[in-house]
């Protein structure tokens, strides 16, 4: 892609996003974030900043970044992702609730539960209205929620349901 199209092309860009998420399942954190970086920077050039594909390989470099323990790092990429995505698209994009989902994980690893809840009913929502009842990623979103109201200790309010939700979920299917 590099020899055909040049380094200031969005299919460099993909090809560099694609290449630093099969580095990241390696393992080889380093190079996966240059590499994610570089897409970045090659869309924002090529693209413009507030691209959707900028903030899609954003949403990869958050989860590299939160997978390293680095949460703050992960928050400010996700929160500028999410942001993007929002401007971009509007929130009945399916990109909305996962974007907003990632920064809810990389919150709550950070320990930041009451921030991360707002974002996980959120994601929640939009992922129902835009996906179904019956969508795996409602399913996903649900086991989110649930598992942030675990956290929290919140087994006597009635907002808990989400894991309730969940099981029959897959009763369903």
């Amino acid at each position: 892609t590099l020899a055909s199209r040049g380094r200031d092309h969005h299919e460099t860009a993909r090809a560099a996003g694609y290449l630093a998420s099969h580095l990241r399942q390696q393992g080889n954190f380093a190079a996966a974030e240059s590499l994610y970086r570089e897409s970045i920077a090659i869309d924002r050039k090529v693209l413009g900043p507030g691209h959707p594909f900028v903030a899609q390989t954003m949403n990869n470099l958050g989860i590299l970044l939160e997978e390293q323990g680095r949460y703050a790092d992960a928050q400010a990429i996700d929160r500028e992702s999410l942001e993007i995505l929002l401007t971009s698209l509007g929130e009945d994009h399916p990109l909305v609730p996962t974007a907003m989902s990632n920064l809810a994980s990389a919150l709550q690893s950070d320990g930041r539960l009451d921030e991360a809840l707002p974002l996980r009913i959120k994601s929640l929502e939009l992922s129902r209205k835009l996906r179904g009842p019956d969508n795996e990623e409602v399913a996903t979103s649900l086991n989110n929620l649930a598992s942030l109201y675990r956290l929290l200790r919140r087994f006597d309010d009635p907002a808990h349901l989400p894991g309730v939700q969940f099981l029959a979920f897959f009763q369903r299917q």
